[in-house]
């Protein structure tokens, strides 16, 4: 009777080989010794991935598949808006496309981020807008003059006159507000009150007589764009045919 043990053994083999295929679709020829330099670089990068949320800009060279402008574009996004969460978010980094991605990926990690360092993300990431506006009418018009009983001879024109009269004050106000969270996502709040229109009275149960809102979503990978809401668009060309709704 025989026993036997089978052992499994993962070699670099299979490695070298892949990245020889990546070089090749990205034209990069086998020139000189740069080449297996280039390989054995890749090859310890494959089995200790390089962190694109520390790596400086002369280790990010070493992936050999950016030029130096992406890396540039690369590190001023992740200074503007914190740490990458996930790797399809280079698809925001100006520059840098699915293909790039695809080239790097097997050689390139995030690290761990825990749940407060994705807060601190987040937060750095958002951004407010706020937008107030008033205006009124003058000479203040006849729907805001008051009136008593005694101004008219019949009770009926009395009654027409405070029925017409205008319930809210003699300004208008306009609210927007927008929050947008780096490339990811924003919505937005619009509140619109015309000059009489009354605020939170039984007249007036929502506080204003135009609401609208709106919810913008960009996943790369996932969702190229989904809106939620109230929203506007514009298409044409040039500088004459152009057309909104």
């Amino acid at each position: 009777m025989f026993w036997g043990i089978g052992v499994s053994v993962h070699t670099t083999a299979q490695n070298v080989v892949d990245i020889e295929k990546l070089f090749e679709r990205n034209g990069i020829e086998e020139v000189g010794g740069a080449y297996e330099e280039m390989v054995n670089t890749l090859l310890q990068f494959s089995m200790t991935p390089l962190n694109l949320n520390t790596a400086t800009f002369d280790t990010l060279k070493m992936l050999y598949f950016l030029s130096d402008s992406q890396i540039d574009e690369l590190i001023a996004f992740r200074k503007k808006y914190g740490y990458f969460m996930h790797l399809s978010e280079l698809l925001w980094v100006p520059g840098i496309g699915k293909q790039d991605i695809d080239n790097i990926s097997s050689f390139v990690t995030l690290g761990d981020l825990s749940v407060r360092k994705r807060l601190e993300i987040v937060q750095k990431r958002l951004k407010h807008e706020a937008l107030m506006k008033i205006r009124t009418t003058y000479p203040r018009q006849e729907g805001y003059q008051l009136y008593t009983p005694a101004d008219f001879s019949q009770k009926e024109a009395y009654d027409r006159k405070v029925m017409n009269r205008f319930r809210g004050p003699n300004f208008g106000t306009l609210l927007k507000y927008k929050l947008k969270c780096g490339t990811q996502w924003q919505a937005g709040i619009v509140l619109e009150n015309d000059p009489g229109e009354a605020y939170f009275t039984r007249y007036q149960k929502y506080g204003f007589d135009f609401i609208s809102a709106y919810f913008s979503l960009n996943l790369p990978y996932a969702i190229n764009g989904l809106i939620i809401g109230d929203y506007r668009i514009q298409w044409g060309q040039g500088l004459i045919a152009w057309g909104g709704f």
